[in-house]
């Protein structure tokens, strides 16, 4: 019953269509804090993945009080949107599934996929980028507001983006390849 609720929601034209404004606007609002804290130096993306506590304190220091200011707000702002897109991937992906099991439907041909492989992409893999992408974040709060910088965090947090960028990596070519399978079909029934 649950998971018939959540398949429905997440396969809503609407529920996708949302969740990618709101991605978008988020995006954009992210790049607007991005640019003006990297006028002085390294973005928000260097800082995200450096591995070394020099290289850290080095990007922190070339932004100034107004920098570190502007990327606190940045990480807020970066959670909501981890948030967001654990919503719209799942939803795209979902609808896009749907419509190709119509059009696979219409052209008598049957889709091969898997509910387990259809559960980890949807689900598993934005989520999982999702809590890197907040983990990473809450620990960046907590260093650029305190007066020692532990080294070991300073790792955790960049392996943790990496970890995020590879999940949404993984997410994003099946979502490609959801695309090139429904232009495929959709050749077939034109």
């Amino acid at each position: 019953m649950i998971n018939a609720t959540i398949g429905s929601f997440l396969a809503n034209r609407k529920t996708a269509i949302i969740s990618l404004v709101v991605l978008t606007v988020l995006t954009l609002y992210l790049s607007t804090i991005d640019s003006k804290i990297s006028t002085e130096g390294s973005g928000v993306f260097a800082l995200q993945t450096a591995f070394s506590t020099a290289q850290f304190v080095s990007i922190i220091q070339t932004w100034g009080i107004h920098g570190v200011t502007l990327f606190s707000r940045y990480l807020i702002v970066d959670m909501c949107f981890a948030l967001c897109y654990t919503i719209a991937f799942p939803s795209v992906i979902s609808l896009m599934f749907t419509q190709l099991k119509r059009m696979s439907e219409t052209v008598g041909q049957e889709i091969s996929v898997s509910k387990e492989k259809i559960f980890s992409v949807i689900i598993i893999f934005p989520a999982t980028a999702a809590f890197c992408n907040i983990v990473s974040d809450l620990l960046l709060l907590k260093i650029i507001h305190s007066s020692v910088v532990p080294s070991y965090l300073i790792s955790i947090s960049a392996s943790f983006q990496i970890l995020k960028l590879l999940f949404l990596g993984i997410s994003l070519v099946y979502l490609l390849g959801l695309l090139f399978k429904r232009r495929r079909l959709y050749r077939k029934i034109k």
